[in-house]
């Protein structure tokens, strides 16, 4: 009698775990492709930047200065002589990703700006927001939600530029404003006064990160940002001391946290400001918490919107230094849509300070 042998089949956990080796190997594949291909497109930006910077370095050689923003908007580099045209880079290259570099002409041609950013490390370059100029370049923080960014670089005229990469909400400097030099090198220029029209500030999933530099003289009373159904900064000297007011617009008449005010939820700072003292201010939404930063440390974080309704605005004007003493200053306002780390705000005061 001949015996047939029968073949044993794959057992239901055996078949799940040959299932779930291939499912990790995919996703791990998935990944390692996907961080192959964000450094692909960092790699392409580093070049990109240097090929620009080469082109940039002949321009100034030969006109002896940089390109105005109106030269750069044509989408190359070129210059006309008496002994013809000369053309330093033909087609101006955009971010992998479809985005435009930002670039600005600075201290009246004297130097440049050029915004970008890395998704990665990249050799010395820190991962977010990059600044290259004619000295070097600058990290400038974190560029993940950055939705609104506006650094008062111009220098001169009655315009300031949106920054970001996905907004274009530009500003006007309001009659008696000005820019002037800032701090330090990395911050350029400062604007005394201005306002930004028709704008929503851009909450998501109720967090928002409101991040900026600013010198305040003293007034009782000062709004370094003013929103009117929104959100505000704002100063306080009387004998609630000198403090600064991140602050929320409610429905209730109600005074919620540190507010003295009716429909707004505030948290306040817990140092004093000096007059003519550079500080970098951080506000944030959170759900329910408002928090406040100054100089990379979380001064407040309270429950503030937990027992009230914020207000659901919609666009206004918002202005920058309204009501403040005229050597009031604000520099690089930064508006994110989500809400940002105590380790991203922290980085963004180390690299801007």
């Amino acid at each position: 009698m001949i015996k047939i042998r029968k073949q044993s089949a794959f057992t239901l956990v055996e078949l799940l775990v040959v299932i779930a080796i291939i499912g990790l190997i995919a996703t791990l594949s998935v990944i390692v492709l996907g961080n192959a291909r964000s450094k692909s497109r960092d790699s392409k930006r580093v070049s990109d930047i240097k090929q620009v910077q080469t082109a940039l370095e002949l321009f100034f050689s030969d006109q002896g200065r940089y390109p105005t923003v109106t030269e750069w908007n044509t989408g190359s580099l070129y210059a006309t002589g008496t002994l013809g045209t000369t053309t330093y880079i033909a087609k101006l290259p955009n971010d992998p990703n479809n985005l435009i570099y930002k670039y600005a002409s600075r201290d009246n041609g004297a130097n440049y700006e050029i915004i970008y950013y890395l998704e990665n490390k990249s050799g010395s370059l820190n991962t977010g927001l990059q600044t290259a100029t004619a000295l070097g370049q600058v990290a400038m923080g974190t560029s993940d939600g950055l939705q609104d960014y506006w650094n008062f670089n111009e220098g001169a005229g009655t315009t300031f530029y949106n920054n970001s990469f996905y907004g274009t909400s530009t500003g006007t400097v309001s009659t008696n404003g000005l820019f002037v030099n800032s701090y330090n090198n990395k911050l350029g220029t400062a604007l005394s006064e201005g306002i930004i029209s028709s704008y929503k500030f851009p909450e998501a999933n109720n967090q928002i990160t409101i991040s900026l530099w600013l010198k305040w003289t003293y007034k009782v009373y000062c709004t370094p940002v003013y929103g009117n159904n929104s959100y505000r900064f704002y100063f306080r000297g009387d004998w609630a001391g000198l403090k600064i007011y991140f602050m929320r617009h409610i429905d209730e008449s109600v005074n919620v946290c540190d507010s003295a005010w009716w429909t707004w939820a505030a948290v306040s700072s817990n140092t004093d400001f000096a007059d003519n003292t550079w500080y970098h201010v951080v506000g944030v939404r959170d759900g329910n918490n408002l928090k406040l930063y100054v100089n990379g440390v979380l001064e407040k974080n309270s429950t503030c919107l937990s027992s009230v309704t914020p207000t659901n605005y919609n666009n206004e004007n918002i202005t920058v230094n309204s009501t403040c003493a005229s050597d009031t200053y604000t520099d690089d306002l930064r508006v994110y849509n989500r809400a940002l780390s105590s380790a991203e705000i922290l980085d963004i005061y180390n690299s801007t300070k």
